[in-house]
């Protein structure tokens, strides 16, 4: 209410006096309610919270935003842009194996906002942004945060050079308890553009990154980075796209191990004739880690021809050079290509070939192990495989992806060993959310000095009709050889062919997809037989009704796993003066032989109702998951309802 009063009271002042020289209104209101259920039930071995669980919250959230503006004979006009908003809600968490766990509280969340932005030419904004948020808590300590932040943007608009300057400053204050963090981050960023299209053009752009976390205890932690990128573009030809480009990038990161990286990017488009197109790249490329730099060269270059119509071939060349202080690599690849097709009295036939030749040399100085990192995605309780081989077991360490929790074995997720390569998998119980993106640290034995041949043939046909039905049918193939290397103490490589052959049958309102794909390597050696089925009545515009269905078998040959996956999705929408969305999906996977016992079934329904002031939406979901003797079930609800002016 006080805040309020100070946007109308001068502007009710004003008025009194006959002076417009600011004004106010609350024009936008906004209300919402959110209401989230779920509930668990694990019966799982050797985990401490097991049992039945269930988790309840429930956020309302009210905001108003107004515009006015501010006027003077002698000065520019300033237009006004604020928002206020309170946030509050209540969680409530329990388990019945250990009812001290039940957390319930109450949230309360306050922000408000303001912009003030002037006419062109010059643009000049600035706004003030405040949030308090107090997180009251029965098993936890509470938590209290607030968030201070103010930005200024300088824009100068010009046909020729404009510019741009931006700046921000945040500050947040956090009380866990007896803990109290404190943490700044200020930024600047100066970028500008000139030239235009047909001539000489570019851009840059400086950034400035200042951030500071301290805490009691545990002291000051500081992180500095510096950031500077151009671009410039130079055509050979006026209204041509024939053109030389030249960008260079350099990062500096002061903190505990400083870094910097200097990349420069020079790429050369040629039109040689009217069928024969070139484009070339070269990427210099140096990092310095505290004392250690490395440093890498890359040369691409591509040509594409097409004689005619139905024969188009390309072939690319790609060489790099990379050292540092204990490893050096090179390598050097070719890829050709072409593809024909033949337009016969019914259908056309197509044919595609390929060769791809590499030859690689490694020269390594560093002993017998190295340090390596891998981010991996982590789907369902499907293993995700690392492909570096000979990785230490026992060195595994998986964090989140912003690298600041460390998951556990045999808890959050479980390694799986295949000849000399991993796997990882989530487990029931596991802190990993599903389908997070996870780091993964880990030491392997470096590969001494070795020099060998690759080369990937690829080749494939098929054939394509279309009438009031269609159907397409075909092959393709691609066979990975090593004709020679040589190595110490180096694993044997994994020659292999892959094997596709699909069959499409399109009869509207119907589409149906037949594949079997299969693959001899002696690592990852596989089958995969498929089925789906697709039909789509109406329009995308105003109504339909959409079906799918998929069934599939593979057979993981080196774990001795059978995989069987069934998918259901129906979707019906309808676009009037109001739109109603819904959505049903059901899913079932059964992982079985020597390494899984996995039986998992999901099904998800959505309905949504939108108008131009009113908005709900409801989603309810259920997983079931069955490893072994350990089952896991969640059912979450989730209800959204939002109304505005």
């Amino acid at each position: 209410m006080m805040l309020l009063c100070l946007f109308l009271v001068p502007g009710i002042l004003a008025q009194s006096m006959n002076i417009k020289w600011i004004k106010f209104q609350l024009d936008k209101w906004k209300a919402e309610l959110n209401s989230e259920t779920e509930s668990r039930l694990r019966e799982l071995s050797g985990v401490r919270y097991t049992g039945e669980s269930q988790r309840n919250d429930f956020q309302e959230e009210f905001s108003l935003a107004g515009q006015g503006s501010i006027y003077h004979p002698n000065l520019l006009v300033f237009f006004i842009d604020a928002t206020m908003g309170f946030q509050q809600g209540t969680y409530d968490i329990s388990n019945s194996s250990y009812p001290g766990t039940r957390n319930a509280g109450l949230l309360r969340n306050f922000n408000f906002q303001t912009r003030i932005l002037p006419q062109k030419p010059v643009s000049f904004s600035t706004s003030i942004y405040r949030n308090s948020q107090l997180k009251e808590d029965s098993f936890f300590d509470n938590n209290k945060t607030s968030l201070a932040r103010e930005t200024i943007q300088i824009n100068w608009s010009n046909l020729v050079f404009p510019l741009a300057f931006n700046y921000s400053q945040n500050a947040q204050k956090e009380f866990l308890g007896v803990r109290e963090i404190q943490e700044s981050r200020n930024q600047a960023d100066f970028n500008g553009n000139f030239g235009k299209r047909d001539l000489l053009n570019g851009n840059f752009r400086i950034t400035k990154t200042i951030k500071t976390r301290e805490e009691k205890v545990l002291g000051r932690q500081t992180y500095n980075n510096f950031n500077l990128q151009t671009y410039l573009s130079y055509p050979l030809e006026k209204a041509s796209k024939n053109r030389i480009t030249n960008s260079v990038g350099f990062n500096r990161i002061y903190s505990k191990d400083s870094t910097a990286l200097i990349k420069i990017n020079t790429k050369f488009s040629y039109r040689l004739t009217p069928t024969l197109n070139s484009r070339s790249s070269f990427v210099n490329t140096t990092r310095i880690y505290n004392r250690n730099y490395s440093r890498s060269y890359q040369l691409m270059t591509n040509f594409e021809h097409i004689l005619f119509s139905s024969l188009q071939s390309s072939l690319s060349v790609e060489a790099l050079r990379f050292t540092d202080q204990a490893y050096q690599k090179q390598y050097l690849e070719y890829s050709a290509s072409t593809s024909y097709q033949k337009s016969l009295k019914q259908g056309t036939i197509f044919i595609d070939l390929s060769l791809t030749p590499k030859w690689e040399q490694v020269e390594s100085e560093s002993g017998p192990l190295r340090n390596g990192q891998a981010n991996l995605q982590l789907l369902g309780f499907s293993p995700t495989w690392l492909r570096q081989s000979s990785i230490l077991a026992e060195s595994i360490k998986v964090f989140d992806q912003l690298n600041e929790i460390q998951y556990e074995e045999q808890f959050d997720y479980a390694l799986l060993i295949t000849d000399s390569f991993l796997q990882i998998q989530r487990v029931p119980g596991s802190a990993i959310p599903d389908s997070a993106l996870v780091q993964v640290f880990y030491t392997f034995a470096g590969e001494a000095s070795y020099a060998a041949d690759r080369k990937v043939y690829g080749y494939g046909i098929r054939y394509s009709f279309q009438d009031y039905w269609g159907i397409e049918i075909g092959y393709n193939a691609q066979t990975t050889k090593y004709p020679g290397y040589s190595a110490i103490g180096r694993q044997s490589i994994d020659p292999f062919h892959t094997h596709k052959w699909f069959l499409i049958l399109d009869y509207q309102p119907f589409n149906v997809n037949l594949d079997y794909e299969m693959s001899t390597s002696t690592i990852t050696p596989y089958n995969l037989t498929s089925c789906s089925i697709d039909g789509l009545s109406g329009s995308f515009a105003n109504q339909y009704l959409l079906g799918r269905a998929q069934i599939s078998r593979q057979n993981l040959l080196a774990q001795m796993d059978q995989v069987d996956q069934k998918q259901l999705h129906l979707e019906y929408f309808r676009r009037l003066s109001r739109n109603i969305r819904i959505q049903l999906m059901w899913g079932y996977r059964d992982v079985s032989g020597n390494l899984n016992d996995l039986r998992e079934s999901k099904w998800h329904l959505t309905l949504q109702y939108t108008q131009r002031k009113l908005k709900a939406k409801l989603i309810l979901t259920q997983l079931t998951t069955n490893l072994y003797d350990d089952s896991d079930t969640s059912r979450k609800g989730v209800l959204q309802f939002s109304i505005n002016s």
